[in-house]
């Protein structure tokens, strides 16, 4: 790629439009991004908008702006504004394929806010489902697998149904301390 500078303006030529265009989408998602952080809803449909045009980048900003989104309302107790944020997230996640890591991740978010919720019943599920696609993805032994076996022992130790929350448990402290090492305090 040949550039020509001019007073400190580089200008590309001859396959360097690419490269602008890489540029002009960067700055697009950063403001995309702040504006679905700090905006209101109409910001979905700006990103969705925008999407259109740019692919797979602006969905991953959809999804991350609705899991912060979640987060940030069920941090505050507001269970029923986390709830559609993620499950917008989730419908975004999808968009990705119905058995992808991002899938699977926004269901793990989900699922956190029902267990949180007392919705230990949806809870279970989502985890469950989160983690076959995580198994299928990464592995039984991974430590996404061990983050939603911990998961799913806490939603089972959590509606009181300790002896089946022990397996689940010792599972993900297997896999843990097996990738970790026994003196790593995470594991």
């Amino acid at each position: 790629m040949r550039t020509q500078r001019n007073g400190g303006d580089r200008r590309h030529t001859a396959g360097g439009t690419r490269h602008h265009e890489a540029l002009l989408w960067k700055g697009l998602y950063a403001k995309l991004f702040h504006l679905a952080t700090n905006a209101g809803s109409s910001s979905y449909a700006l990103a969705s908008r925008a999407r259109e045009h740019a692919g797979e980048g602006a969905a991953r900003i959809c999804l991350t702006t609705a899991t912060l989104r979640g987060e940030r309302h069920r941090s505050r107790g507001n269970c029923l504004e986390a709830e559609a944020h993620l499950l917008r997230g989730l419908a975004t996640a999808r968009e990705f394929g119905i058995d992808s890591s991002e899938t699977a991740g926004a269901e793990n978010d989900l699922a956190v806010l029902y267990k949180y919720w007392g919705r230990f019943e949806q809870a279970l599920a989502l985890y469950s489902s989160a983690l076959e696609k995580v198994r299928a993805i990464h592995g039984g032994d991974s430590l996404e697998s061990a983050t939603l076996f911990h998961n799913i022992g806490g939603v089972l130790h959590s509606r009181g149904d300790f002896a089946a929350a022990e397996q689940p448990a010792r599972k993900a402290w297997d896999i843990s301390r097996q990738h970790l090492g026994e003196d790593e305090p995470r594991a």
